[in-house]
């Protein structure tokens, strides 16, 4: 394998990356998305200031307001979900300028630009794809436990039926987000192999 097609290839599983935690962090931050979500599951019959405490926990995870309405337990699970949005949010800027700078590199002395940036766009779009449809070989519900299990190993994630966080978030609203997180960037994908396509018939 040649050294841009190094250059290439490493681009693209950083760009991906980058893609899946943007769309992360967009529906994270998303308060139409969650209110639709609100009204489509029922959540209003059992919280019915849910707007005002889903408003209160975004602004909470972007430094703008502290806590109310939930208890310790809760706040506490909460605070630890902050600290992961926010290194996220940490690990997505590097990976965001490190997929500029590989762009860069790779375009800088390129003798046919049109064919580079289709092999950037078709590295990138596979990847992209195959993330989501290697998801449907597992179980959400085992997948979400698992994930808690790693980032949460303290174990503060699991709370009764009754309590504010699981009639505010049911099981069904997290695997909504998780479906939407994977939609993203497949129409960002399907973009880039409809660009990839043109750029080969001009070549």
């Amino acid at each position: 394998m040649s050294y841009k097609n190094i250059l290439i290839f490493v681009f693209s599983f950083v760009f991906f990356i980058t893609i899946y935690l943007g769309s992360a962090e967009y529906i994270i931050n998303n308060s139409d998305f969650h209110l639709r979500e609100f009204s489509k599951l029922g959540v209003y019959e059992k919280v019915p200031n849910a707007d005002n405490i889903n408003s209160n926990i975004i602004s909470f995870f972007n430094d703008k307001n502290n806590l109310s309405y939930f208890n310790e337990k809760e706040a506490s699970h909460l605070y630890d979900v902050k600290k992961l949005i926010n290194g996220s949010n940490i690990i997505s800027i590097i990976f965001s300028v490190t997929s500029i700078i590989l762009f860069s590199l790779i375009l800088s002395d390129s003798k046919n630009l049109k064919k580079e940036l289709s092999k950037i766009f078709i590295f990138s779009s596979t990847l992209i794809i195959l993330f989501p449809l290697m998801c449907l070989f597992f179980d959400f519900s085992s997948l979400f436990l698992k994930f808690h299990g790693i980032f949460f190993p303290q174990g503060n994630f699991l709370f009764p039926a009754d309590s504010l966080l699981i009639q505010l978030y049911p099981g069904q609203f997290f695997y909504d987000c998780f479906i939407q997180i994977l939609i993203n960037p497949i129409i960002l994908a399907a973009f880039l192999i409809v660009l990839s396509m043109i750029l080969s018939r001009k070549q």
